[in-house]
Order: structure tokens, then C-alpha cells, then sequence
């Protein structure tokens, strides 16, 4: 689904257009032009490759459902793949929803096959005009990259909250379903950091060397971007670390407590130790056992293994075994 917006630079108005009447403002240096293209189809392709010329690698990597992000510089027009991010609690892994964008001397377009809340926050697709088109193409794409980016902080304050919390809950009670849900937390921040890493390449790209369709003076909001995605993965990186110190808590207190099992059932073992080992010799069936004939030679061993167990149980409780 098409929406062209062409803006006037010298009346500063703004008015949708066919795709048929693009061509004609595209070498037009009083207008800018926004083409935002809602899940496409093959028809919608052919339609859009003669007006801007765009090279067929790039319309194939546009179509794919997923694509690493990247960058591509080409002589009349900048290609690029960006991610928008969406946590799903539901399950272990990161939404995300490719956006191209083709940025050329006086146009930009905007390729997505979601209708993202994110992409009609900078320009609605159901207003007639977008106030961010004045600024020029080149702020435009910025203006949608910087709030792509912006959203990346919600989720990691999310899940550095969850990873904190999780980590406190193991250090009282480590469970199983908590070492799930920190794996969980786990593929999530690879996700994140697989998407952002090359963006973050992408953009340094882009400021560290001058591009023919961003002005000098605007190649500082870039910048911005590129700050704003080294604290994306600083915030990964600090999270992993917090997961990881999770789990080596969550081994320690599982190991803590089955030591303390051990110790216990080691205790109550060298309790009966001596115990079946009295009980053993006077099981003996020898001939001459004065203590089998004498009358209270059963309650004597009884009382004598008693004194064992509670001479054994205090001691252990001196030493603090138990």
C-alpha cells in the first residue's frame, strides 16, 4: 500500500500523489518526497523500481522477511536496513520488524511490511501532511532511526529490571522455572545485540565518512544515533553480566544445599554407626556372654548405645556440624 507525500519547500505544503506523478518532483529541488510502502507486494515493486531505479539486490534484500541490518551506498541513493524491536513475554526470543529505507538527494522511502505505531509516531499514515518532511529527506530517515533507537531503552530497562529481580529471588530460593526464565533473559539479550552491533557499525559508517545525501551539518544527529546504540549494548552487556552472576548463584545455592543434605545424612549415619556395631556383638551366638545372662544387661545396652548417640549428637553440635 503506497503513500507518496510530496512537500513544497517555497509554499511548505504538502499533497499526496500517484506513483505515476513521482517521477517528476524526484529532480525537483523545491520538493521533498516521502514514499511509505505498507506490506508490499510483487506488484507494488514493479511499480516502484522504474521511478527510482533501484537496484534489484536491494529490492530482493527489502523482501526478505528477515535481513541482518546494512548498509549499502550506491550513486544516486543510500540503502539501508534497520530493526525495530518488540519484546514478546510469551516467549524466549525479540520481535523484530525490518524497515528498508532508500535515501536519495531529495526523497526517502520507507519500505515495512508491519504497520509500525513507532514509523506513524514520526509521520501518520493517515494524515494529509508530516511536519518532520520540512527538515529534508535526510532528517526524515534520522527522525525515524533515532525513534526506532529510542525504543530499544524501554526493553533493556526491562530486562535488566527482570534480571535483578530474578537474581534476589535465587539468593532466597533458588527453583528451576527461575533458571528458565534467566536463559529466557539470556536469548533475549542475543537477539538484541545481534540486531544492534551492525546498526551501530552502520551508522559509524555513515558519520565517520562523509555521505553525498546526508548535509555536513545534520551528520551530528547521526552521531546521537550512534551514542544512543553503544548504551543499547552497554546495557546488554551489564544485563548478560547480571544473568551470569544469576546462574553461578542459582549453581552455588543448589550445591550449598546439597552439601548440607550430605552433611546431614552423614551425621545420622555416624550416629548408627556405633549403634549396629554394639548391636552386632551382642547378636554374636557365642556360648559365654556374661551380658546375655545378666538381668539387666538389655537395658544396659540400650542405655550404653543411647549415651553413644547423645555423646556423638553433642559433640557434633559443639563443632557446629549440625
Amino acid at each position: 500500500m503506497f503513500r507518496n507525500l510530496v512537500y513544497n519547500k517555497s509554499t511548505k505544503e504538502s499533497r499526496e500523489v500517484s506513483i505515476d506523478q513521482l517521477k517528476a518532483y524526484l529532480d525537483d529541488e523545491n520538493s521533498v518526497v516521502l514514499v511509505d510502502l505498507l506490506n508490499p507486494t510483487d506488484k507494488d515493486y514493479q511499480q516502484l523500481a522504474p521511478v527510482f531505479g533501484f537496484h534489484q539486490l536491494t529490492l530482493d534484500d527489502s523482501k526478505k522477511e528477515f535481513h541482518l541490518p546494512k548498509l549499502d551506498d550506491y550513486p544516486d541513493y543510500l540503502f539501508l536496513i534497520w530493526h525495530a524491536l518488540n519484546d514478546n513475554p510469551k516467549t524466549e526470543n525479540v520481535e523484530n520488524s525490518q524497515v528498508s529505507f532508500y535515501l536519495g538527494k531529495n526523497y526517502l522511502v520507507v519500505i515495512h511490511a508491519e504497520d509500525l505505531k513507532i514509523l506513524n509516531e514520526v509521520c501518520d499514515r493517515h494524515a494529509k501532511s508530516c511536519k518532520v518532511i520540512e527538515e529534508g529527506a535526510d532528517l526524515l530517515m534520522h527522525t525515524y532511526l533515532d525513534r526506532m533507537t529510542d525504543e530499544y531503552f524501554p526493553l533493556m530497562d526491562r530486562l535488566s529490571a527482570e534480571a535483578d529481580i530474578l537474581e534476589d529471588k535465587i539468593f532466597e530460593d533458588p527453583r528451576t522455572e527461575y533458571l528458565k526464565d534467566l536463559f529466557a533473559i539470556k536469548h533475549k539479550l542475543l537477539d538484541i545485540r545481534k540486531i544492534v552491533s551492525p546498526q551501530r557499525d552502520m551508522i559509524s559508517q555513515l558519520t565517520r565518512f562523509e555521505a553525498k545525501f546526508i548535509k555536513p551539518g545534520n551528520l551530528a544527529f547521526f552521531r546521537d544515533i550512534f551514542d544512543h546504540l553503544l548504551r543499547v549494548i552497554d546495557l546488554a552487556d551489564s544485563t548478560r553480566d547480571i544473568v551470569t552472576g544469576a546462574m553461578d548463584i542459582y549453581l552455588s545455592q543448589v550445591s550449598n544445599k546439597l552439601n548440607e543434605i550430605m552433611k546431614k545424612l552423614t551425621i545420622v549415619a555416624t550416629i548408627f554407626l556405633p549403634l549396629s556395631f554394639i548391636a552386632s556383638v551382642y547378636g554374636m551366638n557365642f556360648r559365654f556372654m556374661p551380658e546375655l545372662t545378666h538381668r539387666a544387661g538389655y537395658p544396659g545396652a540400650l542405655l550404653f548405645m543411647l549415651l553413644v548417640a547423645v555423646g556423638i549428637i553433642m559433640y557434633t553440635k559443639k563443632k557446629k556440624w549440625w
